[in-house]
C-alpha cells in the first residue's frame, strides 16, 4: 500500500490515451506507422524539441492498436492508410525531458502506401502533438537516418526489419 491510498496512482487526466503515472514513472501504449517512399521514412518533428520522431501517438481507452495507428496516420498526415503488416513490437524505458521515468510500449505497422498519389500532401497536412505543440514532417534517407537525432533509433536497420518473417520484439534502455 502507498501512502497516499491511491495505490501510487498520482490522478492526472490524461483523457483517454491508455496512459498512467505512477509516482515518477510514467507508462504509455503507443501506436506508431512506418510510411516507407523513395528510400525515405516520414517523420515529425514538433516545433520545439531538435529531435524527430515516428508518425503515430497514444492508443485510446477502447481502441485497438491497429485502429490507432490509423487514426493517427490521418490526424498527422490527413490520409487514410491500410496496415501492411506489424514490424516491430518495442519496450522503450527512458528518462524523459519532463523528468520522468518513462516505459512506453509501442507497435510499429509498416503502412500500406499504396493509394498515396500526392506524396508531398503528407507532409503539408497541419498537426500538433501531444502538448499541443505544432508539427511538420519530413522525409528522412533511410542511409542518413542514423546521423539524424531521431527515434526510434532502429529505423536506421528498417531494411533488415522488412526482410524478417515475422514481428520483431525489441527493447531500448536509455
Amino acid at each position: 500500500h502507498y501512502p497516499d491510498g491511491k495505490n501510487g496512482l498520482n490522478m492526472v487526466d490524461l483523457g483517454s490515451d491508455i496512459c498512467f503515472l505512477r509516482d515518477n514513472n510514467l507508462f504509455r501504449l503507443r501506436s506508431c506507422a512506418v510510411i516507407l517512399h523513395d528510400e525515405k521514412v516520414l517523420m515529425a518533428k514538433n516545433i520545439r524539441d531538435s529531435w524527430y520522431y515516428s508518425i503515430g501517438g497514444a492508443v485510446e481507452l477502447g481502441e485497438s492498436v491497429e485502429d490507432a495507428v490509423r487514426r493517427e496516420v490521418l490526424e498527422e498526415c490527413g490520409v487514410e492508410l491500410e496496415i501492411d503488416r506489424l514490424l516491430v513490437v518495442y519496450q522503450n524505458f527512458f528518462r524523459g525531458d519532463d523528468g520522468h521515468d518513462w516505459h512506453e510500449i509501442a507497435f510499429y505497422f509498416l503502412m500500406d502506401t499504396s493509394p498515396v498519389r500526392d506524396w508531398s500532401s503528407l507532409i503539408r497536412h497541419e498537426s500538433i502533438n501531444m502538448e499541443g505543440l505544432a508539427e511538420e514532417k519530413e522525409w528522412l534517407e533511410l542511409d542518413q537516418y542514423a546521423k539524424k537525432h531521431a527515434y526510434p533509433e532502429f529505423f536506421k536497420d528498417i531494411r533488415k526489419i522488412l526482410q524478417a518473417e515475422t514481428p520483431l520484439l525489441l527493447t531500448n534502455r536509455d
